[in-house]
């Protein structure tokens, strides 16, 4: 499992050397390496001690989210929508409204509005469904908008008799639906200079997404699929189809009892991902919620049929008052494999959110192996001069401590097949073998220079320990700490309103090399309808276990338009040149692709 907050860095693919020897007049890798930490060091620096510029009696605006922060926050607005914290919704779409890019405010704005209306603050909503119409009057949102506008002036005049009389509550209700289709053709070719050219790639991706409720005073129905299949024009093609989401869902008037039944997604509860099966709650109080869920994991959406080899069940509550910063969820879970125990364990979860702080905790214990399997924590806090601090601490067993971990590497394929030849203790030594510890703590800020510029950083240091040999499997070494520094600078509206450009360097210090990154991003408006997005990224490696370097240039660019607010088409085309040099050879290689698809949205 992966948090939506946290991930990893990725580790970067170590080069073997060919052969032997050292390259003349090569920088040592150390002193390439304390070249540009201290580089970067100055940049962070720099960053730190800038001082925003903005006239002296103009507020300054808050610094701009990522798109990560942004989605995230999109996603907790409508968590709460869906659970009646209207507060909460309030304070979310408020922050958000505050975002310079238009497809952002936009929604924000409109969701805000909602939130207003069903917390009963008719004043606020009018006036936002007011400002929406006159910012954005040709959008299709502005249907929405009107009708809902015009509900609540309605709303306020006595309906006639015969309404009084003759409709009931669930004469309300009405359908919602929503559906998406995709297409989108992909073709790869590599070039080496003994290979020749080679297609590896060249395949039709083809995307449904179908959502359909069925909302009155009393009730919630839903449901929704989501998937895809990718059809491969290679000769020996392996088309694929693929199921992310596939459930019915419910809820009774203000969920008192809701439910999900079917192929889903969640991380709360000590889930670990999407599974098939039921999640379901009860509203015991008005600050307590209990929740059962029980299902089978899903290991990819590959998968078209349910798998019932590792069955699980759990028991978890939520606990939060109706409009508090403060939410925790405490679980129990456990999971079966064969005849054994596969995941046995007890944790909690601790959100706090405002607008200007936020804070998400989550711990996993795994009382089977007597271990922590997860500790989380990650942080924003908005600081004056409107700098955003985070951080991100990740303790975690990599891959997650499991009884069936014990099949990695071993010919059996079942945990009861493993046990003819093994006693339960040593296969739960077998897997606590083959299970790694990963940790990593990330530090970033962020501050806006000027009205449209914004500097960031951050540092990350991670590690991945060793495993012994065990089983007939040999062992593998720790990495020791890897670091990874990066500075972007991000400039909004410089040529034209709506346009973005992002300049960043990296810099990895690994075991097994050091590379540094120039990354130029741009993103470009023509009109309303389309949008240019060049892209370029270069990159340097000195390799540590060997001597030589590599050098790695990929361009690509981007074409957006949209038709009729509703069909998106896109191309987009890029590639890769590689020069690496190890001792007296060089090895140059080349790769290309083509992109190129549409979206419709009903």
């Amino acid at each position: 499992m992966r948090s939506n907050n946290a991930a990893l860095p990725t580790r970067l693919p170590t080069t073997p050397a060919n052969s032997p020897g050292s390259r003349n007049k090569m920088i040592s890798p150390g002193t390439y390496r304390l070249t540009t930490r201290w580089l970067l060091a100055v940049l962070v620096l720099c960053m730190l001690h800038a001082t925003p510029v903005q006239a002296a009696d103009e507020a300054q605006p808050l610094p701009a989210l990522t798109a990560e922060r942004q989605a995230e926050l999109m996603e907790q607005a409508r968590q709460a929508m869906a659970a009646q914290k209207y507060d909460d919704a309030i304070r979310i779409y408020t922050r958000l409204t505050e975002e310079p890019a238009p497809e952002i405010h936009q929604q924000a704005l409109e969701y805000l509005g909602v939130a207003r209306e069903r917390n009963g603050q008719v004043a606020h909503a009018k006036a936002l469904y007011e400002d929406y119409l006159q910012r954005y009057p040709k959008d299709d949102g502005a249907k929405r908008v009107s009708q809902r506008l015009a509900g609540l002036t309605t709303a306020r005049e006595e309906p006639p008799d015969e309404l009084r009389r003759g409709k009931s509550r669930n004469a309300l209700a009405h359908w919602d639906s929503h559906a998406g289709i995709s297409q989108y053709y992909r073709r790869d070719v590599s070039s080496t200079d003994a290979g020749g050219d080679t297609v590896d790639r060249s395949s039709l991706d083809t995307g449904i997404d179908v959502t359909s409720r069925l909302r009155g005073a009393d009730f919630d129905l839903g449901a929704r699929f989501s998937g895809n299949n990718e059809y491969d024009f290679l000769a020996a093609g392996d088309h694929q189809t693929r199921i992310s989401s596939l459930y019915i869902d419910g809820a009774t008037s203000q969920r008192l009892l809701s439910g999900r039944l079917g192929r889903q997604t969640s991380t709360r509860g000590g889930v670990l991902g999407r599974f098939d099966g039921l999640f379901a709650g009860y509203q015991l109080t008005p600050t307590s919620r209990l929740n059962i869920v029980t299902g089978y994991p899903v290991e990819t959406t590959t998968a078209t049929a349910i798998d019932t080899a590792r069955p699980f069940y759990g028991l978890n509550v939520d606990l939060g008052a109706p409009g508090s910063a403060w939410e925790l969820n405490v679980y129990t879970i456990e999971q079966r494999v064969g005849a054994i125990t596969d995941r046995q364990a007890v944790g909690g979860e601790m959100r706090y959110f405002q607008a200007s702080r936020s804070m998400f905790a989550m711990l996993d214990y795994d009382t089977l192996f007597n271990d922590v399997d997860l500790a989380l924590l990650t942080g924003n806090w908005l600081l004056p001069g409107n700098s955003n601090l985070s951080i991100v601490a990740d303790h975690r067993r990599s891959p997650l401590l499991m009884t069936s971990n014990a099949l990695i590497g071993q010919t059996a394929t079942s945990i009861d097949e493993l046990r003819l030849s093994n006693s339960d203790d040593a296969i739960q030594q077998l897997a606590q073998d083959r299970t790694a510890t990963s940790d990593s703590l990330m530090l970033g800020l962020s501050r806006p220079v000027s009205a449209r510029l914004q500097l960031s950083g951050d540092v990350t240091v991670s590690s991945l320990s060793g495993t012994p040999a065990s089983g007939g499997v040999a062992a593998n070494d720790d990495t020791g700490n890897d670091y990874y520094y990066s500075v972007q600078l991000v400039g909004n509206d410089l040529l034209k309103q709506g346009d973005t450009a992002i300049v960043g360097l990296r810099f990895a210090d690994t075991s097994s090399a050091a590379t540094t990154s120039l990354m130029l991003n741009t993103r470009y408006p023509l009109g309303d309808a389309w949008r240019v997005n060049p892209r370029l990224r270069v990159d340097h490696r000195e390799f540590s276990l060997a001597a030589g370097d590599q050098w790695t240039a990929a361009p690509s660019i981007r074409v957006n338009y949209r038709w009729r607010k509703r069909y998106f088409f896109e191309i987009e085309s890029g590639g890769e040149w590689s020069s690496r040099r190890l001792s007296n050879t060089t090895d140059r290689t080349t790769s290309s692709y083509l992109s190129l698809g549409y979206r419709a949205d009903f």
